[in-house]
């Protein structure tokens, strides 16, 4: 009974107990310490230790929140028993933090405590080609489109310039890329004239990169320049100019012809021409003939050696030069008789007569303008007796005539004893027909030229008037 009434008496302890209640420490979360690491890399993970703790006897359960420079970025409800002690690891947002000190602080209930980590400074931008693509082939017409995919393995922001070198041209851009990161860009190079392999020099960061590729070209110099040098050895006339005629026809009007772009350049290097265009006397051209050559030429095929020819008959008048030399550059360009332009490209020439226009010169006349005037005369008598006779155009140099009228004071030339006319091509040149009007009267010229030619010009018998031997007939015949 004592025992019982004993305990709630004063004097026997009660007063002790209660003081020894109030002086026990109210449970609740502290914060004891914040441990962080050392320097922390620039825009690396960084852990931090929070050691927390209930100095009082009893359990507690409180929020426990964690700042970054003042920015809330975790917070955790904590349970911990009482008079107990806890460490808490805890990851820091420290990805694109600047570099420098940073505050760290962590609170709970009244408790609160601040630490300090520092992230060190990036790595600056380290910039490479990390993949390229170029095409393994590309007409020469078309542009060359290469792709240069560029990596930055740095921490900072990066630009890198591109540049991309094909032959002679080159073409370059700039590219911004950010860390840890890649960035494609595109760029655009126009492709050699000529085609080939070409090496493609790409370089862009602390990088440089070498591809090959084919340009390909569809003319048979794989080119569109094909490089002409002219060789003559013609002392006593310049026959230069009308083959420089030739090679400018083909530059303008005849480009529309081959299948392909091109170009003739004329060289003073032979050794840097791919033609020769040559002016030398022909008589074959590899296959048997009934026409007079005027010339011959390669045929370079899909692709053309290092070296082709063409032959121009250096006996032949200028006209006829011209026109030789631009059919046989067209051979040159892989073109065949009978192909456009058909004017050029016929396996024969029409004949002299068959032409809008005929060009004449006199030659060794007393009076050359009075036998221009029956020629003209005879010319068109021929026209009013049906005759398709051309034009006729007189000119002062030989050598840019297709007829030449002749008068000769010996009385037997052309077979006659006693004077006569006739029609041959007894001359200088292989290609000009020679009307020779030997020991005649100048009124009878015309009559003469007229018979001379008739059978160029018509496929008729000759009428009577050019049968006659009556004087009066061949002397009034061109009136």
């Amino acid at each position: 009974m004592v025992t019982a009434g004993c305990a709630g008496f004063p004097g026997f302890g009660g007063d002790d107990m209660n003081q020894s209640s109030k002086d026990q420490p109210t449970p609740s979360i502290t914060v004891e310490e914040i441990a962080t690491p050392g320097k922390i890399p620039y825009n690396g993970s960084a852990t931090v230790v929070v050691t927390i703790s209930n100095r009082g006897e009893a359990a507690v359960s409180e929020p426990l929140t964690l700042t970054f420079d003042g920015q809330k970025f975790e917070t955790r409800t904590i349970e911990l028993t009482g008079d107990a002690q806890r460490d808490l690891e805890v990851s820091l947002p420290t990805a694109g933090a600047d570099a420098g000190e940073h505050d760290v602080a962590a609170s709970a209930g009244d408790s609160d405590t601040l630490a300090t980590v520092e992230i060190g400074e990036p790595e600056p931008a380290e910039l490479l080609l990390t993949a390229l693509d170029v095409p393994d082939q590309v007409a020469y017409n078309e542009t060359l489109q290469v792709r240069a995919t560029v990596g930055n393995n740095g921490q900072m922001n990066g630009e890198a310039n591109v540049t991309v070198t094909v032959n002679t041209q080159t073409v370059s851009g700039t590219v911004g890329v950010k860390p840890q990161s890649e960035t494609n860009l595109n760029l655009s190079v126009p492709t050699p004239d000529r085609g080939g392999q070409y090496i493609i020099e790409v370089s862009g960061g602390e990088t440089a990169v070498e591809r090959r590729t084919l340009v390909t070209h569809p003319s048979p110099y794989n080119q569109r320049e094909v490089p002409v040098y002219i060789l003559t050895n013609r002392t006593d006339r310049d026959v230069r100019p009308e083959l420089r005629d030739a090679i400018e026809y083909w530059n303008t009007d005849g480009q529309q012809y081959p299948d392909y772009p091109f170009e003739f350049t004329l060289m003073n290097n032979r050794s840097a021409a791919r033609v020769l265009l040559r002016i030398k006397a022909v008589d074959t051209c590899g296959t048997e003939s009934s026409v007079t050559i005027q010339g011959c030429a390669d045929l370079p095929g899909k692709r053309a050696p290092s070296s082709v020819t063409a032959t121009v008959d250096t006996r032949l008048t200028q006209p006829t030069r011209y026109y030789t030399a631009v059919h046989e550059l067209g051979h040159i360009l892989n073109l065949s008789h009978g192909e456009e332009p058909e004017q050029f490209m016929r396996a024969v020439r029409p004949g002299i007569f068959t032409e809008e226009t005929v060009s004449i010169a006199i030659v060794d006349a007393n009076q050359p303008e009075r036998v221009r005037e029956e020629v003209r005369d005879g010319f068109e008598r021929l026209r009013e007796l049906g005759a398709d006779v051309p034009a006729v155009e007189f000119v002062s140099n030989r050598a840019a005539a297709r007829v030449a009228v002749r008068e000769y004071q010996e009385t037997n030339a052309c077979g006659f004893e006693n004077g006569g006319s006739c029609a041959d091509r007894d001359g200088p040149y292989r290609d000009q027909t020679v009307i020779q009007l030997a020991n005649l009267n100048t009124d009878r010229y015309g009559w003469h030229v007229g018979r001379s030619i008739w059978s160029f010009v018509s496929d008729e018998p000759p009428p009577d008037i050019l049968k006659s031997r009556d004087v009066n007939d061949r002397t009034e015949f061109g009136e």
